[in-house]
């Protein structure tokens, strides 16, 4: 996905959130919708990341888990707001969701040269894509977001993986960032070797070997600084492994190839070891054997040899050959790969050519209607082809304008919530003014009739001096 692309996906997903916000405390008119539930877990909101500009981190600890709590599929688009100069990507971008069904999202995050240091935030969300022509679907969308410090200053860690008298070790490497009690997991490789470039910080290297830690170290490493870690491991590895190529003299064809290996056992002794081999032909499988199965493995070197023929026979292609170690039924360790490049040999005998040259005269018959077919094949192909993409395009256009249409929707949604409550604002300010007088007007008719009583009182009591002053005068 373009960062153009990116861009112009974030307005609607604002616009979408500023409407679901509204939603909640306003009431809405009648939407042609369907209320869609999506759940999302994972490990991404427990992340703290340091990178300094001009890496990504991708890990298989960081991801998030969406889920369908519908009964009807769901389609669901991964999204993410982040900084100028830092890019999520997912390696499900686009899925489908059956009812119930869950999908975990693998999650990478890079930081360019264009990013500037500073402390941020990184929101990743899942939102339900409406199918063509069912209306605006609004979706829920649980998102997740994790810190984000992104430096200046840089390092590198080079690790490696050898045996105790040097010997390079195939093993699996993990490079964690120690951030207080917790452990960030920004790199790992399969191969015994591991680089990466880094922030200044504390950090902690683990080797492991058909899962189990064989190693570790937690080093401090500065700005600018190059830091060699080596890592020494006591295991079962294949300290040897290669092949040679035998040859028939008389047909110069490959007849087998021969197989030299060699186990060193530094670790303790294993019960139930056995050697496969793996062949693969033109990078695809073709058959394992087993070499050797021991009931026990005993410390120090064991070695063997194999000669090894194709069940079917040899034919022209690019073969590679690994060993691959197996202790109590599971895999622990595997050797490197050889490769032989198999071709036709060179000074065949009078009966090969013959052969071979009626086989060219047969194919060059058969290939000269294969080739018309496929022609004619071809042809039909393109005129699919085009009429494919000229289909596309129109479903193109028509996604783009419903697209427009929603956002045109929205807006007026959004423009009649504002209304609505301006509306209820004014409403309720009218009320209370309306109460505030009905007070008022209760206040001083009870002050008039107050006075009212006490004029009447004060009436009275006049009245009695009046008629005390008269029985005097009489």
């Amino acid at each position: 996905m373009s960062r153009l692309d990116k861009s112009r996906r974030r307005p609607e997903i604002s616009l979408l959130l500023l409407f679901l916000v509204l939603a909640a405390f306003f009431p809405t008119p009648a939407v042609h919708a369907q209320e869609v539930g999506i759940a999302m877990a994972g490990t991404f909101s427990q992340q703290e990341f340091e990178l300094p500009q001009g890496i990504e981190i991708s890990s298989p600890s960081v991801y998030v888990v969406v889920f369908n709590h519908t009964a009807e599929d769901m389609r669901v688009q991964m999204s993410f707001v982040a900084p100028f100069g830092v890019e999520v990507l997912f390696d499900y971008a686009i899925f489908l969701l059956p009812p119930g069904g869950e999908q975990k999202v693998y999650i990478t995050v890079r930081v360019t040269e264009d990013a500037v240091p500073g402390e941020y935030e990184v929101v990743v969300a899942a939102q339900a894509v409406p199918e063509e022509g069912e209306g605006l679907k609004i979706a829920v969308a649980s998102a997740q977001k994790a810190t984000l410090v992104v430096t200046g200053e840089s390092a590198w860690v080079h690790t490696r993986v050898v045996s105790p008298d040097g010997t390079p070790i195939k093993a699996q490497v993990r490079l964690f960032k120690v951030i207080g009690d917790r452990l960030n997991e920004l790199a790992i490789s399969e191969t015994g070797t591991l680089e990466a470039k880094i922030s200044p910080g504390v950090y902690k290297v683990v080797a492991y070997i058909a899962g189990r830690t064989l190693a570790e170290e937690t080093v401090e490493i500065k700005a600018g600084e190059r830091k060699e870690i080596t890592l020494t491991v006591m295991t079962v590895y294949f300290e040897q492994f290669g092949i040679e190529a035998n040859y028939n003299p008389d047909t110069k064809l490959l007849a087998f190839v021969r197989l030299v290996y060699s186990i060193n056992n530094l670790y303790q002794a294993v019960s139930n070891a056995e050697v496969i081999l793996v062949v693969n032909r033109d990078d695809t499988p073709l058959e394992q054997v087993s070499l050797i199965s021991l009931s026990r493995l005993d410390m120090g070197r064991t070695g063997g040899s194999h000669s090894y023929v194709p069940t079917e026979g040899w034919e022209p292609g690019n073969y590679s050959f690994k060993l691959e170690l197996y202790v109590e039924g599971e895999f622990y360790n595997d050797s490197s790969v050889e490769e032989l490049a198999v071709t036709l040999p060179i000074g065949l005998s009078i009966v090969w050519w013959i052969v071979i040259g009626v086989a060219i005269v047969v194919i060059a018959v058969v290939a000269v209607f294969v080739v018309r077919r496929r022609l004619e094949e071809l042809a039909r192909k393109r005129r699919e082809e085009i009429a494919r993409k000229r289909r596309a395009e129109r479903a193109r256009r028509r996604r783009e304008e419903q697209a427009r249409r929603r956002r045109e929707e929205i807006a007026k949604i959004i423009n009649l919530l504002g209304k609505r409550r301006e509306e209820l604002i004014r409403k309720r300010r009218a009320e209370r003014a309306r109460r505030r007088r009905e007070e008022q007007a209760r206040k001083r008719r009870e002050e008039i009739a107050k006075i009212i009583n006490l004029l009447g009182k004060r009436r009275q009591e006049l009245a009695e001096e009046s008629g005390e002053q008269h029985s005097i005068s009489d």
